[in-house]
C-alpha cells in the first residue's frame, strides 16, 4: 500500500448536515433601500430669475465698460489732434512774430527793449496824498 492510499483513509469524514428545523431562524435577505427623490428648494421659480438678473448685469457692465474704452480712445485721439495744431499754430505764431518784428525794425525803425531796462511809473492823483 502507497504512503498516499493510507492518508486517505485516517482523514475524518465529513458532518452529515441535520436536516430538522435550525436553531435561530435565519435572517431575510435585505432588499435595497429605497432611495427618495431629491427635495428640491421650494423657491427655486425664484432662483432662476435672479441668476438671469446677475448675469444680466454682468453683460450690462462689460457693455458699459466698453463703451467707455471707446469713448476714451476718441478723446485721447482728439486730444492729440488738439496738440498737434497747437504746436502748429504756436509755430506759426513765431514766425509772424519775427516777421512782424523785422518789419517793424526796417520800415519804421523801431527796436526791441531789453526787458530789465523797462521801468513803470506809478501816478498819484492831485491833492490825494494817501497812497
Amino acid at each position: 500500500m502507497s504512503t498516499r492510499a493510507g492518508a486517505a483513509e485516517t482523514l475524518p469524514r465529513p458532518r452529515p448536515r441535520r436536516t430538522g428545523a435550525p436553531s435561530r431562524p435565519r435572517p431575510q435577505p435585505r432588499s435595497a433601500p429605497e432611495r427618495r427623490a431629491p427635495r428640491r428648494f421650494p423657491s427655486g421659480l425664484l432662483i432662476l430669475p435672479i441668476i438671469a438678473l446677475l448675469l444680466g448685469g454682468i453683460v450690462w457692465i462689460n457693455v458699459a465698460k466698453l463703451d467707455l474704452a471707446t469713448e476714451t480712445g476718441r478723446v485721447i485721439e482728439e486730444s492729440r489732434a488738439v496738440q498737434v495744431e497747437t504746436v502748429k499754430l504756436r509755430g506759426q505764431l513765431e514766425r509772424q512774430d519775427v516777421l512782424v518784428t523785422s518789419r517793424a525794425e526796417e520800415r519804421l525803425g523801431m527796436f526791441a527793449v531789453p526787458g530789465e531796462s523797462i521801468t513803470y511809473l506809478s501816478l498819484t492823483r492831485a491833492g490825494n496824498t494817501s497812497d
